[in-house]
């Protein structure tokens, strides 16, 4: 049902803050389209860390990445994935920080990373060690399809998924290199780095 005109104008009006940010300038703030896209770093989130706690952790599939770099160090060191992909997004957040959109990209950031992260470790406590399936190609295209839906809802809301999306921003911003190429690079480096570190004999014929 349609709002008539008067009533849909007073409530666009009350959903809207300006905060002072000088005496020239105000920031508006949307609280309709900040709900939005807080909702969709959410979902965006949690799907990512289905994908990487039921498919891709369990088999030690390093999907790229920081997600991927924390697969391959928990190999050696018994630190929570999802604490060492924190330990990895802080820096590179600081990073954005100054050079991507300031705090209005910070903020869309961390919400999603920080409900990805945690939730790693949360529905990893639900897995069972094999995870749901032995073949290693089926979670290898489950885990790529279903996390790049919510890398996808994380973009779609002005957020990244991690220090990998800061470092794919970065490049681009600097280089103009399309981002399909820069992820292909930066993703294939902790891809080839899990090759040397799980053996690459197990990958091709498991």
């Amino acid at each position: 049902m349609k709002l008539p005109p008067k009533v849909r104008r007073t409530v666009d009006h009350a959903s809207i803050i300006d905060i002072d940010e000088n005496e020239d300038s105000k920031k508006r703030i949307h609280l309709k389209l900040a709900f939005q896209d807080f909702f969709l770093l959410v979902v965006g989130g949690l799907i990512v860390a289905f994908a990487i706690a039921v498919f891709i952790a369990p088999h030690n599939i390093a999907p790229g990445g920081a997600s991927g770099a924390a697969v391959i160090i928990n190999n050696f060191i018994q630190i929570p994935i999802g604490v060492l992909m924190l330990l990895f997004n802080i820096p590179s957040f600081l990073l954005g920080y100054r050079k991507l959109g300031g705090s209005s990209f910070l903020i869309r950031s961390v919400v999603g990373t920080v409900v990805y992260n945690v939730s790693v470790d949360v529905i990893g406590r639900f897995v069972p060690p094999g995870g749901v399936t032995e073949e290693m190609l089926l979670n290898a295209v489950f885990g790529g399809i279903i996390g790049g839906i919510g890398v996808g809802l994380i973009y779609r809301a002005g957020g990244v998924a991690g220090a990998g999306g800061v470092v794919t921003r970065l490049l681009r911003q600097k280089f103009s290199w399309p981002i399909s190429t820069i992820s292909l690079f930066t993703n294939g480096v902790v891809v080839l780095a899990a090759g040397f570190v799980f053996g690459w004999k197990r990958r091709c014929t498991r």
